[in-house]
């Protein structure tokens, strides 16, 4: 603070004061500093994401409400006053502010994160099902929501978001995506196989594949097709990795050593493969 008395437009002494304030620092100075920066909408994101990063709620609130004082059409401030409004105030004030933060951001990929931060804290909060009517696009929030409820465990909360959906978009290949993570919780391994190859088809985005991959290969190995899964699913070393850990902490020996064969064919000099062919002597 003593610093920014006398140089209220040094970054670095403000951004170390926003990271040294919280429960026991008082923060009730934060926006007239920030609003003394000659430009503070070149670090606001900066400032922002620290506090969202580090849940501090209160300090976030006070700079989202500082920079749209000062901007009032700056996307991110209403991006982040929405968070902190989902986590503090409810739904309703959150999503109007977020409705404003999609109305100011034109680029793609910056409102697909506004989307997949927001659906994180609804998921949370236990809003997602609320909120999946509400919001403006429906295909993105089917696909963050979905998502954000997947990651949290709340698998019956994302069969009533696919139920929802469904009905409307029935040939949304996403749905294929999100009923196969359903079909795996249910234990039923083919029909969540058959699902995820589908989706895989449909949905040419290798980031989507690869935050999926990990279900559709425990899919196929629960459903006791090893090799198949190996040969199917890339990346292979990865997919090597995973099915032949889960080989070894079931003790499966002979689909362990056949997995082993395949890999030593295709992926010589994977220094994994040495790790494993240990562990096949262990269970021997």
């Amino acid at each position: 603070r003593k610093v920014l008395d006398d140089y209220p437009d040094n970054h670095d002494a403000f951004l170390n004061l926003v990271r040294c304030v919280g429960r026991d620092v008082k923060n009730d100075d934060i926006a007239d500093r920030f609003l003394k920066m000659k430009r503070p909408q070149d670090h606001f994101e900066q400032y922002a994401s620290d506090c969202w990063t580090g849940r501090d709620l209160s300090t976030l609130q006070l700079l989202a409400e500082a920079m749209r004082k000062r901007e009032p059409r700056h996307a991110d401030a209403s991006f982040y006053l929405a968070l902190c409004q989902a986590e503090q105030q409810g739904m309703e004030p959150a999503l109007k502010s977020f409705r404003a933060a999609l109305d100011l951001q034109d680029l793609a990929a910056r409102r697909d994160y506004y989307y997949t931060e927001f659906a994180r804290t609804l998921a949370f909060r236990d809003h997602a099902l609320q909120a999946y009517g509400k919001l403006p696009d429906r295909m993105r929030s089917f696909r963050a929501l979905g998502e954000a409820l997947k990651n949290a465990g709340k698998m019956d909360d994302l069969q009533q978001l696919v139920d929802l959906h469904q009905k409307k978009h029935p040939q949304d290949d996403y749905v294929q995506l999100y009923q196969a993570e359903l079909y795996l919780r249910d234990e039923q391994f083919e029909q969540a196989d058959r699902a995820f190859t589908r989706a895989f088809a449909a949905i040419n985005d290798l980031t989507v594949q690869d935050r999926f991959r990990y279900s559709r290969v425990r899919a196929r190995y629960l459903g006791g097709d090893v090799l198949g899964a190996y040969r199917d699913v890339g990346p292979q070393r990865a997919t090597f990795q995973q099915l032949a850990g889960s080989c070894w902490a079931d003790k499966k020996t002979a689909d362990l050593e056949k997995l082993i064969e395949a890999h030593v064919q295709n992926d010589a000099n994977d220094p994994e493969l040495a790790r494993f062919q240990w562990r096949i002597e262990i269970l021997h």
